[in-house]
């Protein structure tokens, strides 16, 4: 495989996936099926990434339960694809571990499971144990460094590259060897823009009759606004949320009459 070929690999892993933010609780059994699209609830069907690989639920083929997913090559020359689950992953810990059975069949290039914490540079989708070939149920486990300060989201998945079918079931993931159902929430702590929700569902100001004064009185505002926005440091300590200044500062700027009126309410 080519560099250019893994780092498209990478991309995709990183951004095709969507992930299903919906349920809070990991579900990677395969058992819990949204009826409307006959695929486990919480996992992607990526039917239209790519028309190479097929995305099914298997009744035969299982590891336990009543199904597995199975993804399968349908060309000869078949690329790489894709399929995953994703959740808020706002949590107090500092590994993360995926545990999965898989079952391949007949793999050309590579497959493994993937897993990715937003927010944060930790990823891997296990390219460099390759995988490859055909053996039965086997469990793999991929962990990853959690950084519970900048951690966002969780993601993860199978991959598969070139041709070839895939099975997977029983996916599992730990936060510190504990299932992640677990881990405690990390608290979030709002800084000072957050916390300034004035004007979060109204900016305040009514319908105005613009005079000639009042267009420069804006114009002026604009521009001092939009140069405080982006040059002071307190905006960009995040102490200041300055779209809230804007709409605190603009009554007086409408009804100042003249240049002084309206240094004076720039000043505020």
């Amino acid at each position: 495989m080519t560099k250019l070929t893994a780092f498209a690999l990478f991309l995709f892993s990183l951004f095709a996936i969507a992930p299903a933010f919906a349920q809070v609780k990991f579900k990677g059994d395969m058992e819990n099926i949204d009826p409307a699209r006959h695929f486990p609830v919480g996992w992607t069907f990526p039917k239209t990434l790519t028309n190479e690989y097929s995305f099914t639920l298997d009744s035969l083929v299982k590891q336990q339960g009543k199904y597995s997913v199975c993804m399968a090559s349908l060309k000869k020359d078949g690329n790489y694809a894709s399929t995953g689950f994703g959740f808020p992953g706002r949590l107090m810990g500092k590994q993360i571990e995926l545990r999965g059975y898989m079952k391949r069949e007949n793999v050309t290039g590579w497959t493994g499971f993937w897993l990715r914490i937003d927010g944060t540079p930790a990823f891997n989708n296990s390219q460099q144990a390759n995988i490859k070939g055909t053996a039965d149920w086997t469990e793999f486990s991929v962990k990853l460094p959690y950084d519970d300060e900048h951690a966002t989201n969780i993601a993860g998945g199978v991959l598969l590259s070139g041709t070839g079918k895939v099975w997977i079931d029983h996916v599992q993931l730990f936060m510190d060897g504990k299932p992640i159902d677990q881990a405690l929430p990390k608290p979030i702590v709002l800084n000072k823009v957050e916390q300034d929700t004035a004007f979060s569902k109204s900016s305040g100001i009514g319908h105005v009759a613009l005079t000639a004064q009042q267009q420069q009185n804006l114009v002026m505002l604009g521009q001092v606004w939009g140069f405080v926005k982006y040059h002071h440091f307190a905006v960009a300590k995040g102490d200041v949320n300055m779209d809230a200044e804007l709409f605190r500062v603009m009554p007086s700027v409408l009804k100042a009459t003249n240049n002084a009126e309206l240094s004076k309410a720039h000043e505020q």
